[in-house]
């Protein structure tokens, strides 16, 4: 059992794992594993995975929205914290960031 699904039984919450099924991905067209392509640059593989991430955070966005249960905790990596942030706002959704890059102490 995960950490959030723990603490979602005890505050007596909702529990959701919002990553796209295979399924999902599929047909988001993101792509659970990238590797770097023969040739390809750092650069260019570090672009090439953030667009596959921005994909991955639409998915996201419609499993909320879909699971439609007021009020959320989300729970993402750092790097998706401004780019879902507002992807979310833009949904109309308001966001408040608890943590924007929280380490274990």
């Amino acid at each position: 059992m995960s950490v959030p699904k723990e603490i979602a039984i005890k505050l007596k919450i909702c529990h959701k794992y919002c990553s796209p099924s295979d399924d999902e991905a599929k047909r988001l067209g993101w792509q659970p594993t990238l590797c770097q392509r023969r040739g390809e640059s750092i650069a260019e593989f570090d672009i090439r995975d953030w667009e596959n991430d921005k994909i991955r955070e639409k998915g996201w966005i419609q499993n909320i929205i879909a699971l439609n249960k007021w009020p959320l905790l989300f729970i993402c990596g750092s790097k998706h914290i401004n780019s879902f942030s507002e992807l979310i706002e833009n949904s109309s959704i308001r966001v408040q960031v608890l943590h924007d890059n929280w380490e274990p102490k």
